[in-house]
């Protein structure tokens, strides 16, 4: 399995894209948008649904640099701004615990 951090700083999208979903990410609820990004939605763990949503963006993104007439840019973006806004919530979390220590230490 990928490294989720490694994986996501590892993204190269067009800007105008990343833009979009930058935009967009603010506005984002996962019990509303997620749903549209993924058809089954159980309870899933943050890093599992990360793997999920970066696999999904990937297949998006293939199709967009093959010129597949079937690609969406509406469809990825909405893809992107869900795994920016899942991933910013993954890495608070992450963080949380050890600035709370680190906090406590000084």
């Amino acid at each position: 399995m990928r490294d989720i951090t490694s994986t996501l700083t590892s993204l190269t999208r067009p800007k105008l894209l990343i833009a979009a979903a930058k935009a967009a990410a603010p506005k984002y609820r996962r019990s509303r948008h997620l749903p549209q990004s993924l058809k089954t939605l159980g309870p899933v763990p943050r890093g599992a649904l990360l793997m999920e949503l970066i696999v999904l963006e990937e297949s998006f993104d293939r199709r967009r640099r093959a010129r597949d007439g079937h690609y969406s840019s509406v469809e990825q973006i909405t893809v992107l701004t869900a795994l920016l806004a899942e991933a910013g919530a993954f890495l608070a979390e992450r963080q949380t615990p050890a600035r709370r220590a680190t906090l406590a230490v000084a």
